[in-house]
């Protein structure tokens, strides 16, 4: 591989994992910013619960 395809290679792969990461970070700011008790009724609480498909992928990241 050239050093230039490279380097485009790994630039696209940081931008792709930057902006997914801010994305995640800006769509469960308000639900994980929830008391404990109050985030069933989030709107989004099927995505960020501990067996939705955010948060189950949260709980094998951290």
């Amino acid at each position: 591989m050239k050093k230039t395809v490279h380097i485009t290679y790994l630039t696209t792969m940081a931008i792709i994992v930057l902006v997914v990461t801010l994305y995640l970070f800006y769509t469960g700011y308000t639900y994980y910013g929830t008391p404990l008790e109050e985030r069933f009724y989030h709107p989004r609480h099927n995505w960020f619960k501990p067996s939705g498909i955010y948060g189950q992928g949260f709980g094998v990241w951290l």
